[in-house]
């Protein structure tokens, strides 16, 4: 699988439509409306998304602060 870190640390929020989020290490997540996923992987391999299925997806997204740990 290749894939892209995530730009920045963030909370995103499905509002509508489907997705399916894999990690590096193959692990799928499938979200829906009213799904929330908090994404930290700023570095190393990354993941990759697709939306699912023919309906658009709406998303909000809500910027954190780097992690400084």
């Amino acid at each position: 699988m290749s894939g892209d870190p995530s730009p920045i640390r963030m909370w995103i929020f499905i509002l509508e439509g489907e997705m399916q989020f894999e990690a590096s290490n193959r692990e799928a997540l499938h979200v829906a409306p009213g799904s929330a996923l908090l994404l930290e992987d700023t570095d190393g391999r990354g993941h990759v998304s697709r939306v699912l299925g023919s309906r658009p997806v709406t998303i909000a997204v809500v910027r954190l602060p780097a992690s400084h740990a």
